[in-house]
């Protein structure tokens, strides 16, 4: 019914001169939406409301694609950065566990690599939890955070308090003297605290777990499984070996038990001064002054050697029963 008001001419009808009655308003809308450009008498080119759409349409469907390669890019390298942390971890691991008796600098240097080894291995892991769509859904909002920054607020709080009572107990003395210690102690203690919530990575490293076996059992390509889930096996190695460290530094190293030689070694090495000018103590006594006037000085009897990390971790120590204070001539 309405083709007798359609155009069907090669010249757009209602580019010259305007509808007037209903129908033609009609045909023109008709005209606008239904024809491509057209040539007028003249050569121009008469544009349709038509074109103009499809000429937005192709404008956003570009800017879709700059966007999504754009997505894909940074997902690529952030995907190339994770697996060069993971790759440099594992070598650093290997050398790190296994020492290399053919290379000296290698073997002396192969706690260092460990522990390297083990943060970034961590880095990874954070990285990769991170990433997760629930970590991230519920990052999102104010309250998690709010949560988050008052518990570990009041967990640094009560470190600082278990760690001044832990150097109250070596040198029955206020715990400021000491102040590097205490500073050392209390993040020794908080990660000792958040130790515990290493379950997570075994959560998670279940999940991935059961992804790899699958992989594993498909034994080809698929639509689930496009490619080999190199992420679910670095993710389980390094969930294995974060766990082992923090479980062993938990009860080897960071345990009550051995928390006043930890307490000892770090305050010999950062807070007792191997010189003085006390003539009333010997020169190889180190001492820390204490006092508003700095005059009264707190003396290790034993004056212990601390010479390296792994010798502050693994080497036991003998604290002394009690400090000898004295007054400091000069």
């Amino acid at each position: 019914m309405l083709d007798m008001f359609f155009n069907s001419g090669t010249e757009l009808k209602y580019k010259s001169r305007s509808p007037l009655t209903s129908e033609e308003v009609l045909e023109a809308i008709h005209e606008e939406v239904s024809n491509d450009e057209k040539k007028n008498r003249g050569g121009a080119i008469d544009r349709t409301l038509k074109t103009y759409v499809g000429d937005i349409l192709e404008v956003l469907e570009e800017f879709r694609r700059e966007e999504r390669d754009k997505k894909e890019d940074a997902e690529s390298s952030v995907w190339h950065a994770l697996l060069l942390l993971a790759i440099i971890a594992i070598v650093l691991l290997v050398n790190g566990t296994h020492g290399n008796p053919d290379f000296d600098w290698l073997d002396e240097n192969s706690f260092a690599f460990k522990i390297w080894g083990t943060a970034l291995a961590m880095l990874y892991l954070g990285v990769q939890i991170e990433r997760l769509s629930v970590f991230r859904s519920l990052w999102q909002y104010g309250f998690t955070k709010l949560i988050v920054s008052v518990s570990i607020s009041g967990l640094v709080v009560f470190s600082t308090a278990k760690a001044a009572s832990a150097i109250n107990n070596v040198f029955a003395v206020d715990a400021s003297v000491f102040s590097f210690t205490l500073t050392f102690v209390s993040a020794l203690i908080v990660f000792k605290y958040l130790s515990s919530f290493v379950i997570v990575l075994g959560l998670v490293a279940g999940i991935h777990t059961l992804n790899f076996i699958g992989w594993v059992r498909s034994k080809s390509w698929s639509d689930w499984y496009d490619s080999v889930p190199i992420n679910s096996f670095f993710l389980i190695v390094f969930s294995i070996v974060v766990m082992g460290f923090c479980w062993g530094w938990s009860h080897r190293y960071l345990d009550d038990e051995y928390m006043p030689e930890k307490v000892y070694k770090l305050a010999r090495v950062l807070d007792f001064n191997d010189k003085h000018d006390c003539s009333n103590v010997t020169s190889d006594m180190p001492v820390v002054f204490m006092g508003a006037s700095k005059d009264i000085v707190l003396v290790d009897p034993n004056n212990t050697q601390v010479v390296s990390v792994q010798s502050f971790l693994e080497d036991g120590v003998e604290v002394p029963s009690s400090f000898v204070r004295k007054k400091c001539d000069l």
